[in-house]
């Protein structure tokens, strides 16, 4: 014959504890959603920035190394595009030296981004000492503006290259003049 005890301690939580501890968890689920997010949006902005300056450095020390000219194009268009023979598909960066034509490497810049340029043909010229061919592109300098969205500088990020042909990345702070591209 088995007796229950009534001196026993039962172990566990009940129904109630239990739903307690599940609404306290889904409030600090809630409140931090909108931080991840964020964190998500500048992340995605700051590898933007780094395929931008990878391929830029990766077209530099082509130049320097193999002492040829070399190229970088992209496309932040819709459409896929041809520059000397190469295929440039969109939101891809693609480097090459230029005679004979020989593709180097090639990035992505991922998508849901906007990436605005101060080029007017959305290409660059390294000379055989990596620097810059200022008649290549359309200012003293070349920059690039990543944005979440067109006209959108909140986080935004910067990258410059100069006339040795070195890139900078920093972030696209709105100036009393201006931004530093303004991502249109």
């Amino acid at each position: 014959m088995y007796m229950f005890s009534t001196n026993s301690k039962q172990t566990g939580f009940t129904i109630i504890e239990t739903m307690i501890s599940v609404a306290i968890l889904g409030i600090i689920v809630v409140a931090g959603a909108p931080s991840m997010q964020e964190f998500y949006e500048r992340q995605k902005l700051n590898v933007g920035a780094e395929v931008i300056n990878s391929a830029l450095s990766s077209a530099r020390s082509t130049s320097l190394n193999d002492l040829v000219q070399t190229k970088v194009c992209w496309n932040v268009g819709a459409v896929a595009r041809t520059v000397d023979g190469v295929s440039i598909a969109p939101d891809q960066m693609v480097v090459y030296k230029i005679n004979p034509v020989e593709i180097v490497s090639d990035f992505l810049f991922g998508d849901e981004m906007f990436i605005d340029d101060t080029d007017a043909d959305d290409c660059a010229l390294f000379d055989t000492q990596g620097r810059l061919d200022l008649t290549s592109i359309s200012g003293a300098s070349l920059m690039f503006g990543i944005c979440k969205e067109a006209a959108e500088l909140k986080d935004s990020k910067n990258v410059t290259v100069n006339q040795s042909g070195r890139a900078l990345t920093r972030p696209n702070e709105v100036t009393g003049g201006g931004s530093l591209i303004n991502c249109e």
